[in-house]
């Protein structure tokens, strides 16, 4: 059996820590996620990131609700998981969550899954999975070529 690890707060925020596979953590959050509960978001993705493992998926689908400072959290565990080599996966198919990602224009910074289930599937994202150093392609975001993919570019 994984090891589990359940954290009930006042706040309305609910946050499961899960093991389901070896050097896989599965941070399993539901609730809202606003500027009262976003520090305990921060905490427990922090404990997550810091035991160790190659790979964390972060399962938002029972979030009703997503604030900057939740954003704010989610990009924080970006950063701290690329500098320590860490594959981040959200998985999320909700419109509550996956419409402030995409305004904010984040949805591009993550790997993202319709579940955790999807994400712990990926094979992309197991755990024999070489993380990749290789920069993402990057597209011009002024001139002629603005928002035109690298393919495109080349044509």
């Amino acid at each position: 059996m994984p090891a589990v690890a359940q954290l009930w707060t006042e706040e309305p925020i609910s946050i499961r820590l899960e093991q389901p596979v070896p050097g896989t953590v599965l941070l399993t959050v539901g609730g809202e996620v606003d500027m009262l509960s976003s520090p305990t978001l921060r905490e427990s993705i922090a404990s997550a990131l810091a035991g160790g493992h190659r790979r964390l998926v972060i399962d938002l689908n029972d979030v009703e609700f997503l604030g900057t400072s939740g954003l704010a959290a989610l990009v924080e565990a970006r950063g701290t998981a690329q500098d320590r080599g860490i594959e981040l996966w959200l998985a999320c198919a909700r419109r509550q969550v996956l419409r402030p990602l995409r305004i904010a224009g984040l949805f591009d910074l993550f790997r993202v899954a319709d579940s955790a289930a999807a994400a712990l599937a990926d094979p992309l994202a197991g755990p024999t999975a070489e993380p990749t150093t290789e920069p993402p392609a990057q597209r011009p975001t002024a001139g002629p070529e603005a928002g035109r993919s690298e393919s495109e570019i080349g044509r």
